[in-house]
């Protein structure tokens, strides 16, 4: 549904209104490593987007902050990301990837039981710092100048090594405003 409704979108031409939009939202997400992983996180996001002139695509950027965990480094995450819009009426879903570098998928996991002897350390090295992910937001709606996105899923894995911990996130709710 979402490849038939991004080749309408390119067909006709259909872009926002506006190139640039700011967004506010709460996402949930959390990080997996073979043996264990992150705590569940809850956090806010605050990003901008730029769309392409004439085309569905857009570029943008982010910044994720969470409370942190036991031993979380930086409570944050930045990412750059590129996604593909299909605008029906006021619909607007759209599907994209995002690369990204977060303080908060290294956790320190020895103060959790369970594991044996140095397994935490190995398991650390691999759940490195850079993530790449796959988003699709299916309940995205635009309203005039502003936009409305509940349920987004992104799926991903740490990144160098790629795929050593999978990454899930959640946005539960997003505001955006075209500028």
């Amino acid at each position: 549904m979402l490849i038939l409704a991004s080749l309408l979108a390119l067909a006709t031409g259909t872009v926002p209104a506006s190139p640039h939009e700011l967004t506010l939202g709460v996402v949930g997400w959390e990080y997996r490593g073979f043996l264990s992983g992150s705590e569940p996180l809850v956090g806010l996001e605050l990003g901008y987007r730029h769309s392409v002139q004439s085309t569905p695509l857009s570029v943008g950027a982010l910044v994720r902050a969470a409370a942190p965990n036991p031993g979380t480094v930086v409570p944050l995450e930045v990412g750059i990301s590129l996604e593909l819009r299909a605008p029906i009426g006021f619909w607007q879903p759209g599907a994209g990837v995002e690369l990204g570098w977060s303080g908060l998928s290294q956790v320190d996991l020895s103060w959790r039981g369970g594991l044996p002897p140095g397994a935490h350390t190995q398991e650390e090295a691999l759940l490195g710092p850079w993530y790449l992910g796959f988003g699709v937001s299916p309940l995205r709606f635009a309203f005039g100048r502003w936009t409305v996105s509940a349920l987004e899923l992104q799926l991903g894995a740490t990144a160098f090594p790629l795929g050593a911990g999978a990454r899930v996130q959640l946005g539960l709710l997003k505001a955006g405003v075209s500028l």
